[in-house]
């Protein structure tokens, strides 16, 4: 009632200017009228679902291109540790050369 009631003393009121360029006021009196309050309610709910569809998805693709950086850092590395060629028995050897 309370808000109802701002409504009204707003577009009846001194400062009439205010409420006619709100157009938040305008489409729930037009909802209101036409008696659209249950499917107001259902694209309120989509909207919501939408929001949280679109924040899950962002979330995912974030995670998708840090497993792909990930992936290409990995890439690197074997691609390093291939060029050094290591040999089976070789990290013996050095430990051997630096304590003789």
């Amino acid at each position: 009632m309370r808000q109802v009631g701002r409504q009204l003393v707003e577009i009846h009121g001194q400062h009439d200017e205010r409420a006619l360029v709100d157009a938040g006021i305008h489409r729930d009196l037009l909802d209101a009228f036409g008696g659209h309050g249950e499917a107001v309610a259902r694209v309120r709910l989509a909207w919501r679902d939408l929001r949280k569809c679109e924040q899950d998805l962002a979330r995912h693709r974030a995670r998708v291109e840090a497993a792909a950086r990930e992936a290409d850092f990995l890439r690197a590395s074997v691609e390093e540790l291939s060029k050094l060629d290591p040999r089976p028995d070789e990290e013996a050897v050095l430990a051997e050369e630096r304590a003789g």
